[in-house]
């Protein structure tokens, strides 16, 4: 196995010819600059429930959003339609990173007909368009990026107007999210991971507080790495899922992503999974998550993931940027 951290330079920008690493690693700075560009945006509430729509990489800032926010309760739409219990008191958040998502547009076109309140984070498109003319509320992020790539700008955006809106008090806890990622040590840790999932299908479990970064572990393998990769929580796949490991159709590699204030009966129950799924001959690493805050344990257990599909792409030999599959369904849905 070449290593990556002794792999050429030259062969490195020859993968990776967009350089998703800076993109990556410049998450604190993405972080700053979208709470210096949403710091006068504010929403007249309360809210009695939050929808926030988006797909991809733009969908996930709702899956974390939903982990991170308990004084309402957030609700997911990544579909053309929106649900029928929207009313007044509730906030739809609509985020495309590129404004041009057709599912997203589609809800927004839909929001047009409720009495509800509206944010768009977007960095352009017709979305913007629509918030402009509808006098949205909304946050223009900056573009040229990959939306996956933008995390950054667009979970923030929605954390800064929510705190500047009194619905969440997390002000203080964005800044030590930004000291975590830059105080911390997090490319060995990834390389090691990398090399170990190359050849297997990576699993990613989660305690339930922290499903959101198993799926963006999991995202992020699929469209850095290009491979198959699956989510799941604890205690549920003890429930199902732990039964496949019974017959082994492929290599497996699991990575448990879990906290140190955990259900007790969780880290139990994740104890007995991995002296169970290594008895079956899988593989597995234990990552806890430590930090001052929960938004900055998820922030770096995000950068930990992203890295990790990076140095991935690099092991097989495949660029992080490019997702032709992706781009052909979009191709043949315009036509």
């Amino acid at each position: 196995m070449i290593r990556v951290t002794i792999m050429d330079e030259d062969r490195i920008r020859d993968i990776d010819e967009a350089n998703m690493l800076k993109d990556i690693t410049s998450m604190p700075d993405h972080i700053r600059e979208a709470a210096e560009i949403s710091k006068k945006v504010r929403l007249e509430g309360p809210f009695k429930s939050i929808f926030s729509v988006g797909m991809g990489g733009s969908g996930i800032a709702g899956e974390l959003l939903g982990d991170l926010v308990d004084r309402v309760p957030v609700f997911l739409c990544r579909d053309y339609e929106l649900p029928k219990f929207i009313n007044k008191d509730s906030l739809i958040i609509l985020n495309s990173y590129s404004g041009n998502t057709e599912e997203t547009l589609a809800c927004a076109k839909a929001a047009l007909k409720t009495k509800a309140n509206v944010l768009v984070i977007t960095s352009g498109g017709r979305l913007l368009e629509m918030a402009k003319k509808h006098t949205w509320a909304f946050v223009n992020i900056p573009s040229g990026l990959r939306p996956r790539a933008s995390l950054g700008y667009q979970l923030f955006s929605i954390l800064c107007v929510l705190s500047n809106s009194g619905v969440v008090n997390l002000s203080t806890d964005i800044g030590k999210a930004v000291e975590a990622l830059e105080k911390g040590s997090f490319k060995d840790k990834a390389i090691s991971l990398a090399e170990k999932m190359k050849g297997r299908i990576p699993l990613i479990y989660s305690s339930p507080q922290y499903s959101s970064v198993a799926v963006r572990w999991k995202a992020q393998l699929n469209e850095n790495a290009k491979i198959h990769a699956f989510a799941n929580i604890i205690p549920e796949m003890n429930h199902n899922e732990i039964m496949g490991f019974t017959k082994l159709l492929a290599e497996h590699y699991v990575v448990f992503i879990r906290d140190e204030q955990d259900n007790k009966r969780i880290i139990e129950r994740v104890r007995i999974t991995k002296k169970i799924i290594t008895n079956c001959g899988v593989d597995s690493t234990e990552l806890v998550l430590k930090g001052s805050s929960k938004l900055s344990k998820m922030i770096t257990a995000v950068h930990v993931g992203d890295l990790v599909s990076y140095y991935l792409a690099l092991e097989y030999g495949v660029d992080p940027s490019v997702n032709h599959l992706i781009d052909e369904i979009k191709r043949e849905l315009t036509k």
